[in-house]
């Protein structure tokens, strides 16, 4: 049968009085009271907290990378049923929800990042940016529809034209 001893050196800090010899004496007799009132400073490991901070970055970013996953299967789960059902107006009102919703989680995030700093106008200059991005989101959707409609009404014009439809009465044959 082994023995086996474990050794627990408790070293809190040291002290502006402690020299080196102060920390041998507390190492090879811990229950020397003269030593350990030499030794009086308590201090904590630098990165414990930073350590602490990385375990709550990594099971943040785990719990968002799963949300993306059941999004993304979700997702392509109902998009298969549009297509199975040639339902493509519910697919695009879908994906239109879908969007909205991701992008109000996305500001939501970019503000909540910049309020977390504690930094007022770091908060301020995001909501800036997230409104900018809405507003330029928004116009460029809109001249892009705008796009579309007049190019469809183009098509629709010379389509009717070459049916012989008139462009200014709706008759055919005529272009009165």
């Amino acid at each position: 049968m082994s023995s086996s001893k474990s050794i627990t050196i408790k070293v809190k800090g040291v002290g502006a009085s402690a020299s080196s010899k102060d920390i041998r004496d507390a190492v090879s007799k811990p229950n020397a009271s003269e030593t350990n009132k030499k030794i009086s400073k308590t201090e904590t490991h630098p990165h414990a907290e930073s350590n602490a901070d990385i375990s709550d970055i990594v099971s943040v970013s785990s719990v968002m990378h799963l949300a993306k996953e059941i999004e993304a299967n979700s997702v392509y789960l109902l998009n298969r049923h549009f297509s199975l059902t040639d339902d493509y107006r519910s697919q695009r009102d879908m994906n239109i929800a879908v969007g909205v919703l991701n992008s109000a989680i996305s500001d939501a995030t970019a503000i909540g990042s910049a309020v977390m700093t504690g930094n007022p106008f770091i908060a301020g200059a995001a909501l800036v940016g997230v409104i900018a991005n809405r507003g330029i989101s928004i116009a460029q959707n809109y001249i892009e529809e705008n796009d579309r409609l007049r190019q469809s009404d183009y098509l629709t014009d010379f389509s009717r034209v070459r049916a012989g439809y008139s462009l200014t009465s709706g008759s055919i044959g005529d272009n009165k």
